[in-house]
């Protein structure tokens, strides 16, 4: 049964992107009781106890390649695991997380204008216009519909730091092309979230050591680590993997969209988040610029 799912590069988008939301809303609901660093840091501590096991062995196999191309896979440990993630729950006491998830539609838009500054990419006439929808729905979504708020500039700092985040998921997606053909997705992965954990560990332990912060581990912050630890953690990134495979990185891109819905609906549903018309206008306005920027891609994959 499970070999049939894994052949079937639609759902697992489906289940992947569902997780990816439901992380923005666990991080909402728990960010009060448990510090940015900490539930960042044992989110990936917990992935990396559950990838030992699986992807360790791909390692060892490709340990030449690893060698060959460590300083690629620093940076992407240290970008993708460590802190885009921790600059997302930092962004979480701050915005709500329909805000936050909306924002992150704006990532594929970020790695295209990337992909051109950096490597040189040409872009075409859709893709700017794309790119240019896509900049007007964030900034609606962080002035609240408000054009005044952008005149006097005052912005949300958590909406500014889920914008920053957007920008190193860019950067990590630019790294990945760097990634060792040796390496297999669970043992890339997994080297990833080694790094990302050790990047993590200094900052968690002078937060324990010498600020003295802790958190309660009562049953419900335990039960939101383990989930951001399994499902988020490991198999959207699997799935995800898996579906770049079967349909190309352009195609499969077009189903991060789906982020902000299933996180709007769950943020509605189970922390009473009030939708506005301001959201609606910037998916809308973030759907169309998506869909006009990756129109050429998605029609050669």
């Amino acid at each position: 049964m499970f070999a049939r799912f894994y052949s079937m590069p639609v759902l697992l988008l489906v289940f992947g992107t569902a997780f990816w939301g439901g992380n923005a809303v666990v991080g909402r609901a728990t960010i009060h009781d448990i510090s940015p660093i900490a539930i960042s840091f044992w989110r990936w501590a917990i992935a990396l106890a559950i990838l030992t096991p699986l992807g360790l062995g791909d390692v060892r196999r490709a340990w030449p390649a690893v060698r060959r191309d460590w300083k690629w896979l620093v940076a992407q440990g240290i970008v993708g695991i460590g802190a885009y993630n921790t600059i997302v729950y930092f962004g979480l006491v701050h915005t709500t997380a329909i805000n936050t998830t909306v924002i992150y539609s704006s990532a594929p838009v970020m790695i295209m204008a990337l992909a051109r500054l950096v490597l040189g990419e040409k872009l075409r006439g859709l893709q700017i216009a794309g790119m240019f929808l896509s900049f007007v729905g964030v900034m609606t979504l962080i002035s609240h519909g408000d054009p005044a708020a952008l005149m006097a500039l005052e912005f949300n700092r958590g909406d500014l730091l889920i914008v920053l985040a957007c920008f190193c998921w860019a950067v990590f997606s630019l790294l990945l092309r760097r990634r060792p053909a040796e390496l297999s997705p669970i043992g890339l992965l997994y080297v990833q979230v080694v790094i990302g954990t050790l990047a993590l560990l200094p900052f968690y332990g002078w937060e324990v050591a010498v600020e003295g912060r802790g958190f309660e581990a009562s049953p419900r912050i335990l039960l939101a680590l383990a989930y951001v630890g399994t499902l988020p953690s490991i198999a959207s990134f699997f799935f995800y993997n898996r579906a770049v495979q079967l349909l190309g990185a352009a195609t499969a891109g077009l189903f991060l969209n789906l982020i902000p819905v299933f996180a709007s609906l769950m943020s509605i549903a189970w922390l009473g988040e009030r939708p506005h018309v301001f959201h609606a206008v910037s998916l809308a306005l973030l759907f169309a610029g998506l869909y006009v920027a990756t129109r050429p891609a998605a029609a050669k994959a």
